[in-house]
C-alpha cells in the first residue's frame, strides 16, 4: 500500500475497563426516512450500556486493499 491509498487495517487492541453500567435506553430523535422507510417506528429498546475504559492500540498487524480479494490484497506489516 502507498501513503494516501484506501485500505483497512487490523490491530489487536487491549482494553482495561474501569467501569461499566447498564442503563435505560432513550432515543432523543429518529429520522425514519433517512433509513429508507418513513413508516419505521422504533418501539422496543434492546439495551443500553456505558463503559469507561483505556484502549491501547498496538502496532498495525495487517493492511488490506478493499478493492482486491483478501488473499491477494493483504500485507503483513
Amino acid at each position: 500500500m502507498t501513503a494516501g491509498s484506501l485500505g483497512m487495517m487490523q490491530v489487536d487492541p487491549s482494553f482495561a475497563v474501569d467501569r461499566a453500567e447498564r442503563g435505560t435506553p432513550h432515543l432523543g430523535s429518529f429520522d425514519a426516512a433517512a433509513w429508507g422507510d418513513a413508516r419505521i417506528v422504533p418501539t422496543h429498546p434492546v439495551s443500553a450500556s456505558i463503559a469507561i475504559a483505556a484502549v491501547t492500540l498496538p502496532r498495525i498487524r495487517y493492511v488490506c486493499r478493499p478493492d482486491v480479494g483478501a488473499f491477494d490484497g493483504t500485507e503483513r506489516v
